[in-house]
């Protein structure tokens, strides 16, 4: 089952918003684990099973690593459970062919778990604390990566209301519109282009288009899952808190990082500084380069993607240190045009499913294969025009702009009132017309 399906969108949600609402909050987080457990159940044997060992395995090693007195038998725990879940990891990519995005998520905060409680001994949580954080329905879509204590502070603070869940369902079609008229049609016109890639044909210009095109798919992917999960959890009383930004323009590379892929870099921050701070700081981002590349991506070439992630983030200091010293000051907007062009180009190492692919993107951007716009790019173009233009449009903050217009003008609060819900109607008739055609 796919999120951007009629499967989903007219009998699993429902089912999981009624239920939940009709549950007391105590029962509530643990059926969002159950329904998280039976979406992934649905997803296939290839990304369940490895996902239900690597929580189950780890819910051992914490009671063993909380049982034992040794620090040698509690960091050689520590270490079983680390080897574990990359055998899991692997296990993933040769069967599923990369790591769902439900897995990755939940294999980041077993990471956390396995180094908090060797780091700092704790009564062992509840299983149904731990079975809900784990299998959480609304993170597993796109996040955010939680610690405990955010969890549970989430948890206790659940409270249903009307308010809460008129916000919920809007946000929930909106990041279901994102997905199916936004990210669909870019992941469509971004596979034809790496097709092309693949087949030597892919010009100069056809590559600069798709690297916009690539990160539209991978953007608004994301960001409407993540959308769609806030939704729900609103829905059911549960606040998560909304990271991804508009403009993708940042002054370096660390700040793209930080607030583009906020849950990830907030966890690294935390597994990689907090935890190992006697390691050098090298040994720190390669053990993040690697870790991160193992994850996320659906091909091998995400461990390049991750690599010269790791390497411009260490980097990156070093050459502010060094302008500094000559004296070299860079304009604020070429800065950030820099960071743009190597977003871009990173992200078209890190999407192309093969490392192969990859590689023929690569040579596509440096022109080989010629500097022609073929017809059936510019044809792709022309028929999904649209999605396109409204993918550029929304990277702007136009629903901030327009809340603050009418936040001075009551006839254009009242026009919103009544405006928004019937906005949030029409997308959800047409993603319901775009998923029957």
């Amino acid at each position: 089952m796919q999120l951007a399906s009629l499967d989903f969108l007219l009998f699993f949600f429902p089912a999981v918003v009624l239920i939940g609402i009709c549950l007391p909050k105590n029962w509530r987080t643990l059926w969002c684990g159950a329904a998280g457990f039976i979406y992934c159940l649905l997803q296939g044997l290839s990304a369940f099973l490895p996902m239900i060992l690597s929580v189950f395995m780890v819910r051992l090693l914490l009671l063993h690593i909380n049982e034992v007195s040794s620090a040698r038998r509690k960091e050689s725990t520590m270490i079983a459970g680390f080897c574990f879940l990359v055998c899991m990891v692997l296990l993933s990519r040769f069967w599923h062919g990369s790591v769902p995005i439900a897995m990755t998520l939940c294999l980041m905060q077993l990471v956390e778990l396995l180094l908090m409680y060797y780091h700092h001994p704790q009564p062992m949580l509840p299983f149904g604390v731990y079975f809900g954080y784990c299998f959480g329905l609304m993170r597993l879509w796109a996040g955010p990566v939680l610690t405990v204590a955010q969890y549970e502070y989430i948890t206790e603070n659940c409270k249903c209301s009307l308010t809460r869940f008129g916000k919920g369902i809007g946000s929930f079609i909106r990041g279901f519109a994102k997905l199916v008229l936004l990210a669909l049609p870019a992941n469509a016109i971004a596979e034809i282009l790496l097709q092309r890639a693949e087949s030597k044909t892919l010009s100069l210009p056809d590559a600069l288009i798709g690297l916009i095109i690539i990160f539209f798919a991978v953007r608004y992917s994301l960001g409407g899952m993540a959308q769609m999960g806030r939704g729900l959890g609103s829905m059911l009383g549960y606040i998560y808190p909304e990271r991804l930004q508009t403009l993708p323009a940042a002054p370096t590379y660390r700040k793209y990082w930080e607030q583009h892929w906020t849950a990830a870099a907030q966890w690294a921050k935390r597994v990689f500084h907090m935890y190992m701070p006697s390691l050098r700081r090298g040994v720190r981002m390669l053990a993040f380069g690697v870790t991160v590349g193992l994850l996320f991506g659906r091909g091998w070439n995400s461990l390049l993607w991750s690599l010269l992630l790791s390497l411009i983030l260490w980097a990156e200091p070093k050459l502010q240190q060094l302008f500094g010293d000559l004296r070299i000051r860079l304009p604020i907007a070429l800065q950030r045009a820099i960071v743009i062009c190597m977003m871009l180009l990173s992200i078209s190492t890190l999407y192309p499913a093969t490392f192969g692919s990859a590689v023929d993107y690569g040579l596509a951007l440096i022109g080989a294969n010629g500097f022609r716009l073929h017809t059936e790019v510019l044809y792709a173009l022309k028929i999904n025009w649209l999605s396109l233009l409204g993918s550029a449009l929304l990277l702007l903050p136009i629903r901030q702009w327009l809340k603050r217009c009418a936040a001075h003008s009551r006839i254009l609060n009242w026009l919103s009132v009544l405006l928004v819900p019937l906005n949030e109607c029409l997308l959800l008739i047409l993603c319901m017309g775009t998923l029957l055609s």
